[in-house]
């Protein structure tokens, strides 16, 4: 029972676009208003850094032997926020058209459309309110040459400023932008460009025998961007090692702001 909100959200966002291009809502409706009542339990109420956002989820592995610990994690992740943020907002446009589309077929009673309704109607709440909590909890302003980004998360002691890739910036701008900041969405991805990106890069094999790389080598430079940086109280010693789904990520942020005046100076 190894559970993170962020991957339920994943999925939840996946049934909505799927929901939304096949019509299918037989196989789906039902599920997708399952997953979103879980994440909607999930929500903190507490009066700190952490208040309505989605918290982590249940169950950690911990040294010495990476045994499993069951119970609740209460610190929030911005990444799984951004997440249930997509989530929540597709499930809102497309349970009104499921609940009528089963209803109509007579697949589902007068109630039960009446729930899926009153789920979309929740789910486009819950999204107002993560979005707000994320822009004005979870955002690190600009000091001095340090451009403004996102913290990595948040627990009962306040934010945890480790610089991750997806949180500080990728997934961030995504969301900003389709929030409407862009100024925020451009100022992450100018962070990660500072923090991030790594220029002609190689993949070398390795000279230790049973190491992780002695097959496959790149010798052509390619650049692309770290999944960590080093921070204060945080990550140290992280590698410069080119991260794929980071770096598509920042590729689609880019895409996603490329007239943005302020990203093009």
């Amino acid at each position: 029972a190894y559970i993170r909100s962020g991957a339920v959200a994943w999925v939840a966002y996946a049934y909505g676009i799927y929901m939304e291009r096949t019509g299918d809502f037989e196989r789906t409706a039902l599920g997708l208003q399952s997953m979103l009542n879980f994440l909607f339990s999930m929500q903190s109420t507490d009066a700190d850094a952490r208040q309505n956002l989605i918290k982590v989820g249940w169950g950690v592995y911990q040294d010495p032997g990476y045994q499993y610990v069951p119970g609740p994690i209460l610190n929030v992740s911005t990444e799984h926020n951004i997440d249930c943020y997509f989530a929540f907002d597709k499930a809102a446009r497309v349970l009104p058209t499921a609940a009528h589309n089963l209803f109509t077929q007579g697949l589902i009673t007068q109630a039960q459309a009446g729930q899926i309704r009153t789920t979309a109607v929740t789910a486009s709440a819950k999204a107002s309110e993560i979005s707000a909590a994320i822009l004005d909890q979870l955002w690190i302003p600009a000091s001095g040459s340090v451009k403004g980004h996102f913290a990595q998360g948040a627990s009962s002691s306040g934010l945890d400023t480790s610089l991750a890739l997806d949180a500080a910036s990728s997934w961030s701008a995504l969301f900003c932008h389709e929030v409407g900041d862009d100024a925020k969405a451009a100022s992450c991805l100018e962070f990660a460009y500072e923090n991030f990106f790594l220029a002609s890069q190689q993949i070398l094999t390795s000279s230790e025998a049973n190491s992780y790389n002695e097959a496959y080598q790149q010798l052509t430079p390619f650049d692309g961007f770290k999944p960590y940086a080093d921070s204060t109280g945080a990550y140290s010693g992280s590698p410069s090692s080119v991260w794929m789904e980071g770096t598509w990520g920042v590729i689609a942020a880019l895409l996603r702001m490329s007239d943005n005046a302020d990203l093009q100076t």
